[in-house]
């Protein structure tokens, strides 16, 4: 399965959901989180966005950040991707629109490890999408934070390590945002096979991060 990932494209400043494009380069997208804001004057172009994809896409897989629900709340922006998610599937012309609030693709609403832990597919392996970071490897930090005290580090990366979503056999890649830094790189888990840690983040239009690249495809294999 190639997945195309973007994340933190920061469409509402400045305000740019008209311009910005994502040239499709595998039938799945995955926007993870902060691509930009559902307030009441932003909205009607964030969803013109959306729905340009959805025309490019068979699937676009989102995540909502933390911006999302800047100038509204989480209630009403949720609902209205749920609503988009309702239009995409009674739809012929769109692709499908898959809003993963806290949900696997085609499983029930449980906790996270618990999902991993059910899922008996044969053969299938597991890409978990999120928008903050399950790591503090120093490898998916910024090196400017590190050495740092920084007292709000655990609102951008929280250490899951030792949870068995993480270390699953099944799960071989983990996609994330929020961090504004780049990483791709392997954790190495002893005898089961390692995980593939990676990030595609734009950052704001002013201050964007090295080594965004739009056109940038996973692999799950």
């Amino acid at each position: 399965m190639a997945l195309q990932i973007v994340s933190d494209l920061h469409l509402e400043s400045p305000k740019a959901y008209d311009i910005f494009e994502i040239a499709p380069k595998a039938p799945y997208l995955a926007l993870l989180g902060d691509i930009g804001t559902l307030s009441d004057s932003h909205k009607n172009d964030f969803l013109s966005f959306l729905r340009r994809q959805l025309q490019n896409f068979r699937i676009v897989f989102f995540i909502a950040g933390n911006h999302e629900a800047y100038g509204t709340t989480w209630l009403k922006a949720q609902a209205v991707l749920h609503e988009l998610e309702q239009e995409s599937s009674n739809s012929d012309s769109l692709g499908k629109f898959v809003f993963l609030n806290r949900r696997a693709y085609k499983l029930p609403d449980s906790d996270l490890n618990d999902q991993v832990a059910s899922d008996t597919t044969a053969n299938g392996n597991i890409m978990i999408l999120t928008h903050w970071s399950p790591t503090t490897d120093l490898r998916s930090l910024d090196p400017k934070h590190l050495g740092k005290d920084n007292p709000i580090g655990c609102a951008f990366s929280t250490d899951l390590s030792g949870q068995m979503c993480f270390e699953s056999e099944k799960v071989r890649v983990w996609a994330f945002g929020h961090t504004h830094y780049n990483c791709n790189f392997e954790i190495e888990r002893g005898e089961r096979a390692p995980l593939k840690v990676v990030t595609n983040q734009r950052g704001y239009y002013f201050a964007q991060a090295a080594g965004f690249d739009d056109e940038k495809v996973v692999d799950l294999t």
